[in-house]
């Protein structure tokens, strides 16, 4: 269980009995700039969820809505279900050969998770003995490195016989990571991780799939372990919230999201108790809402992270948010909730492309077609539409914006390989850019009086003591000058409107963002023409509807699902793909369409299959257990 701490498996003993592991201290004695998570820790399990309370919805009952943003294949990583016997009645998505509903309903609660985002990797420094580098340094003495070994099966050739050195904390992962930043000579970087701990996720699932109440999902998120997700729930009497279920280390000593010393004093002192982990039920405004941001206040006892190094910095959360508490939009129903998974609104370009625009109008002409381009930008409503230029523009602009200001950094940092912050290349919502540096940009670019302690913290977190306010990102450490904020901007959109020249051609007119942005359902096989798309897209990485990343945009909305909590219970629900993981059935891709034009089909929650319509089954068949 939990109580075991980092390490608990194979060698975590203090003095296992191993062969000599030879060869794991690093010939090198330099530590990079980069971050470690960023090399081996991606962000791929960006989601929403809300509810809303019967106070704000047109039937007096809560409905929820949850759509987990994965990475999108055909066939898809879920297979919709509907399961029915004595004890069990419950309708939603499982993982393949998993033999439980993990986002879905039953006759009395439903629930539907996203990422909880807090570290659940924890790197530390192991340092090794010269002399005997079979051991390493941990509590005051040498202590020998434990052995895993591995066999792995390989097509065409003899299976092979891997050696893992395991510390305290666990594996030792360098051979496992050849991108990852150089480490100090006669070292080793080991991964504690939450997901080596016992948990009994399957009895959380079991008890989930039958929870009849608030309650219910609480004890039976109980025994959720790892990774952390924020389940969002609602039941039919009422009740509505959020659990964020799973263990949530707490360090003696450290920041979570850096590298730890191995030596001891930055071990696991244990996890947050049940009682204080984040949870909300009931509040007062009527609704609740996650997307991956920030759980708890700076009140909050335990350190958890924040949006400069782990969690998300809510632009699709604000947008939510502001539709959900509009009175203008209540009564809630169940169309404007399932609308809302549809939104294309960019909270982030609703803050910085207005600043832009004034820039551009505030100094004299320097370029006729970037002059344009921020007209096109003052007329946007900030919806990342593809039939029209200016979500193009603005795209375009954010990431050469983003290159122009953070590049001096980078340089300075040693980050001399910058490749991958071309306009083709860089991907804003990867781990490592999204919280600290997106966040920086936009109070850099919209600073006010109320936000100005929030800036020092995002930069001083990144930047080190020198940086007090996030203008100090303006200053160039390589010229050792500062630079104008209107001047950086003004050529990033040079920059970008040059680039979308070369993409769509001079005539602004005819540019539209579902040029440069797609979507693509790759095969799970990585057969093209198994897979579906490209498809032009609304949308971008920072709005609900997501659809970041690279472009291609593999990453979203894997799953779309609203739950009404009356009686009987409705439901609508779509995902990316179809039932059948054959290619030449009518259902391999029969929902596709209907996601890509958010639709939904409904979700026929009938006691038997005589009472669901006929040209919704395929076929009906019995499983009736030995005895």
């Amino acid at each position: 269980g939990p109580g075991a701490g980092p390490g608990a498996g194979p060698g975590a003993s203090a003095n296992p009995s191993v062969d000599h592991c030879s060869g794991v201290g690093a010939d090198c004695d330099v530590w990079g700039a980069a971050s470690l998570r960023d090399h081996s820790d991606p962000h791929l399990g960006n989601s929403n969820n809300w509810v809303a309370g019967g106070a704000l919805t047109d039937t007096g009952r809560p409905c929820l809505a949850g759509d987990p943003h994965l990475g999108l294949t055909i066939p898809s990583i879920w297979h919709e279900v509907h399961l029915k016997c004595r004890t069990i009645h419950v309708y939603g998505v499982i993982f393949p050969g998993i033999p439980g509903v993990m986002i879905g309903h039953n006759e009395k609660a439903a629930w539907s998770p996203t990422n909880g985002q807090n570290v659940q990797a924890f790197y530390y420094l192991e340092k090794v003995d010269p002399a005997r580098p079979d051991h390493y340094y941990h509590n005051g003495q040498w202590v020998k490195f434990g052995k895993y070994n591995v066999t792995i099966p390989v097509r065409g050739q003899s299976p092979k016989q891997v050696s893992i050195p395991w510390t305290v904390h666990g594996p030792v992962i360098n051979r496992c990571l050849p991108k990852m930043p150089p480490i100090p000579r006669g070292a080793v970087v080991s991964l504690a991780y939450t997901g080596n701990l016992l948990s009994d996720l399957m009895r959380a699932v079991y008890e989930l799939d039958r929870a009849q109440s608030a309650d219910g999902v609480k004890q039976a998120l109980s025994h959720w372990g790892s990774p952390v997700q924020n389940f969002a729930y609602a039941a039919s009497d009422g009740d509505f919230g959020i659990i964020s279920a799973g263990y949530f280390p707490v360090l003696k000593s450290g920041k979570p999201w850096e590298l730890l010393p191995g030596t001891g004093e930055a071990d696991w002192a244990g996890f947050i108790p049940q009682g204080r982990t984040p949870e909300i039920r009931n509040p007062g405004w009527g609704y609740t809402t996650s997307s991956n941001e920030r759980q708890v206040g700076p009140d909050y006892p335990y350190v958890i992270g924040s949006s400069d190094n782990r969690f998300c910095a809510g632009w699709r959360s604000r947008a939510i948010n502001e539709f959900l508490k509009d009175p203008a939009n209540h009564p809630l129903t169940m169309e404007s909730i399932a609308g809302l998974q549809a939104c294309n609104f960019d909270s982030l370009a609703a803050q910085v492309a207005p600043v832009l625009t004034r820039v551009v109008r505030g100094v004299p002409p320097v370029s006729r077609e970037a002059t344009a381009a921020a007209g096109i930008l003052e007329q946007w409503d900030f919806v990342m539409r593809k039939e029209q230029a200016a979500p193009a523009i603005w795209d375009a602009f954010l990431v050469c914006y983003f290159k122009n200001l953070f590049e001096p950094w980078w340089r300075w940092s040693g980050l001399s390989d910058l490749k991958h912050f071309s306009l083709d290349g860089i991907h804003l919502s990867s781990a490592g850019w999204k919280g600290a540096m997106l966040a920086a940009l936009e109070a850099i670019s919209t600073p006010t009086q109320e936000s100005q302690e929030s800036q020092e913290l995002r930069v001083s977190a990144s930047v080190g003591e020198s940086a007090k306010s996030a203008r100090s990102w303006l200053y160039d450490p390589i010229w050792g000058e500062e630079r104008q904020l209107e001047r950086v901007m003004l050529f990033s959109l040079i920059d970008a409107v040059g680039a979308l020249e070369k993409k769509m051609g001079s005539d602004m007119s005819k540019w539209q963002w579902g040029e440069v942005h797609h979507r693509l359902i790759p095969s799970l096989l990585e057969k093209k023409e198994l897979g579906r798309g490209p498809y032009p897209s609304d949308g971008g990485g920072r709005c609900p509807n997501t659809a970041g990343g690279a472009e291609p945009a593999v990453h979203g909305p894997s799953w779309r699902m609203v739950v009404s909590l009356t009686d009987p219970v409705k439901s609508w629900a779509v995902y990316p793909g179809g039932q059948s993981e054959d290619p030449s059935s009518p259902h391999y891709d029969d929902q596709l369409k209907l996601w890509l034009d958010y639709k939904y089909k409904d979700i026929h929650f009938a006691f038997d299959p005589v009472s669901v319509p006929g040209d919704y089954i395929k076929e009906a068949f019995t499983i009736s257990p030995v005895n």
